[in-house]
């Protein structure tokens, strides 16, 4: 009987010791599981075509993170970058692989380039990852579960245009110059529904030159007599283009209608002189758009790089608002069906102006925002040439294409 009762202390400071240590493991666990930080990847070009665009889409984006100041919801959050390469798909599954199966990204923006966007979409949906188009997306993208085109896809974009180039400009017949890439044709294609199919006009001929191409002379001649020049490519493209056309007379008479915003702010130095009074451009974001959300974008962005923001700049921003109100609705729960059901019910001012979505199919594909979209027009100040906001058509909804 001693010997048994002599124990009976260390057995008690054995019961204790567990217990202590079982209530330990049951609050570690999901504390570490709390502190666990959110993870959004990136994919964005860095080399290839598309570069000079996307570094400015970049400088937004990251100042929409910096002002976040790394938490959302109360949690952290990290960014993963990686570069979607010079349009490649193999090389950028690469990278999407790395971002899933390797970093564990909870969120993807990107890549830019619509040429890549299907095959990332295929793979990134089966993994159920959310994933943001960071401009405008692919048409076919709304088939894909988990796929977000905020900006709308390049079709429903650029159907604005051809309103406006009808109504507004009084534009019956135009010829089309597009890149030959995928959202060269569909800037045409939307073009052509807005201004043939919800209008009265005709596109006499479309053509696509290699992106690349320096020597527009042959397509510039093969045009036909008509109103206006729509064009839609990258920078370097559209300059040699534009300033190919002027040398051969080919604007006399006629205006020219760009989709895309691809004639930069520091292009007009050189291109401003021949193109004030006879050139419009497509916008997703325009800078004198009067909102507060613009306003505050715009003072944060003059105040970081010390000169005004533009397009891509504003959209870069845009998205990296929506990815975090997505994730400040779900209060930091990266599920990808609970991050779903959020962004569908956004409601918020962007400086892109005022975003809601549609609400997409019960498949989780389909989901796209309904935007305001903007025409501009060049005029010249006392510090040069720049674009001016010409029309607002407030948030227009998506429509079916018309065959």
């Amino acid at each position: 009987m001693e010997k048994s009762r002599s124990f009976k202390p260390f057995h008690l400071i054995f019961v204790m010791v567990l217990a202590v240590l079982l209530i330990t493991c049951m609050s570690v666990a999901p504390t570490l599981a709390a502190d666990k930080p959110i993870k959004i990847g990136v994919c964005l070009a860095r080399t290839g075509p598309f570069t000079s665009l996307v570094a400015f889409l970049i400088d937004g984006l990251k100042l929409s993170f910096e002002q976040a100041g790394g938490k959302v919801a109360g949690k952290q959050f990290e960014v993963v970058w990686e570069d979607e390469g010079p349009g490649d798909p193999a090389f950028v599954m690469d990278k999407l692989r790395k971002l899933v199966e390797s970093d564990k990204v909870d969120i993807i923006i990107g890549p830019f380039n619509s040429d890549l966007r299907l095959p990332t979409l295929a793979y990134t949906s089966k993994k159920k990852i959310p994933s943001f188009a960071v401009v405008c997306d692919d048409e076919g993208a709304l088939k894909f579960p988990y796929a977000y085109a905020f900006n709308q896809t390049t079709f429903q974009e650029a159907r604005p245009v051809g309103w406006y180039a009808f109504d507004q400009l009084k534009v019956k017949t135009v010829n089309a110059i597009g890149g030959d890439w995928h959202a060269g044709h569909a800037f045409i294609e939307g073009f052509t529904q807005g201004f043939t199919k919800e209008r009265n006009g005709k596109v006499l001929s479309q053509q696509f030159p290699p992106l690349g191409t320096t020597d527009f002379s042959s397509y510039i001649v093969a045009m036909k007599p008509a109103d206006a020049i729509v064009l839609m490519s990258v920078p370097g493209d559209v300059g040699a283009f534009l300033s190919q056309a002027h040398g051969m007379g080919a604007f006399k008479n006629t205006k020219v209608i760009n989709i895309g915003q691809s004639i930069l702010p520091p292009m007009l130095k050189d291109l401003g002189p021949i193109l004030i009074g006879n050139v419009w451009q497509h916008a997703e974001y325009q800078p004198f758009y009067k909102g507060p959300a613009n306003k505050k974008f715009n003072e944060l962005y003059q105040a970081k790089f010390g000169h005004p923001a533009g397009s891509f700049e504003g959209c870069g921003y845009a998205v990296g608002s929506v990815v975090l109100e997505a994730l400040r609705i779900t209060k930091g729960d990266t599920n990808p069906d609970k991050v779903h059901e959020a962004v569908k019910s956004i409601n918020m001012d962007t400086p892109l102006g005022k975003l809601t979505f549609v609400p997409g199919n019960a498949d989780k594909s389909g989901v796209e925002g309904i935007l305001s979209r903007f025409i501009e027009v060049i005029k010249q100040g006392k510090d040069g040439y720049y674009w001016d906001l010409a029309y607002e058509y407030p948030e227009v909804k998506p429509a079916p294409i018309m065959k």
